[in-house]
């Protein structure tokens, strides 16, 4: 059995809704019309979701880095980048972009 989450689930997820000891994500609301709303298009739609140990793994890693680096007052950009450790593409509109 496979587990898919509308969009309106997803963009809902926050960081209490995860548990690593566990390997879940609780569906506690869901975003509709820019709004949170806590309860779901059907009965059901609200529950756990179970996720693999290494996304477990990597969201826990993830929480850690950007708990770091947000504290550490740097921007998106410059987290992503330390946290991926990858080049970056120029924002668009400056002279590296051709903008």
């Amino acid at each position: 059995m496979t587990n898919a989450l509308r969009p309106g689930e997803l963009f809902a997820l926050r960081w209490k809704s995860f548990n690593h000891a566990e390997c879940t994500m609780q569906l506690i609301e869901t975003v509709y019309k820019g709004k949170i709303r806590p309860w779901g298009k059907t009965r059901k739609s609200l529950g756990v979701v179970h996720i693999p140990k290494e996304l477990a793994d990597d969201l826990r890693l993830w929480k850690r880095a950007m708990s770091r680096l947000v504290s550490g007052g740097r921007s998106f950009s410059q987290t992503t980048k330390a946290v991926h450790g990858r080049k970056q593409l120029p924002e668009a509109g400056s002279a590296q972009a051709g903008g």
